[in-house]
């Protein structure tokens, strides 16, 4: 169910999603290099020219591990602009709960 969810709103906010992207390019927070040329793309050309791999690639290797978060607290979803800091966020609670 996150999958899909997530696949329609990149589809619904490429812009805001794209610019995200770059944020994680920048920052070098990609590892993997096929999820890095599938972003890179992305970010050149938009989401819609993704083929079905790819897009497996992208929300399974690239987002969902590590990358995108919901609010666990309520309905509303992490605007693109705030995913950034919501994942580092999310991150440090993790860890501080296995402490």
């Amino acid at each position: 169910m996150l999958r899909e969810k997530l696949k329609q709103k990149i589809i619904s906010e490429p812009t805001e999603c794209m610019a995200y992207l770059t944020e994680l390019v920048k920052s070098n927070r990609i590892y993997d290099g096929e999820v890095l040329a599938i972003m890179t793309d992305v970010i050149t050309n938009g989401p819609d020219q993704l083929t079905n791999t790819q897009w497996d690639v992208l929300l399974d290797k690239g987002l969902l591990p590590d990358l995108y978060v919901e609010c666990g607290g309520c309905e509303e979803t992490i605007p693109w602009s705030e995913m950034y800091r919501a994942c580092d966020f999310h991150s440090e609670r993790s860890l501080l709960s296995l402490l």
